[in-house]
């Protein structure tokens, strides 16, 4: 007995979709940071519990300025994957 055509039509349009979307190439991400820098590290972790008010306010300060240095850096790098046609990580 022969099945019909009309049955095994959806199928195979199916099949045949699927093997399409399969063969299409899609992008694959590369990364344009080959190294992310560390987190410095901070003058305020290295305190002394018994640390003095000024002592405090001087660590801090100059942990601010390792931060601003450290963003900088940071988007720097971010700019040049920016510029790059890679996406950034």
């Amino acid at each position: 007995m022969r099945r019909s055509r009309g049955r095994r039509a959806p199928a195979v349009a199916l099949a045949l979709t699927l093997l399409a979307g399969c063969a299409t190439v899609q992008p694959v991400p590369v990364p344009c940071v080959a190294e992310v820098p560390s987190e410095p590290k901070w003058l305020s972790d290295s305190l002394p519990p018994d640390a003095s008010a000024a002592e405090i306010v001087r660590a801090l300060g100059a942990d601010l300025l390792v931060a601003v240095q450290h963003g900088a850096t940071l988007r720097a790098i971010l700019g040049a994957c920016a510029n790059a046609d890679t996406p950034p990580l």
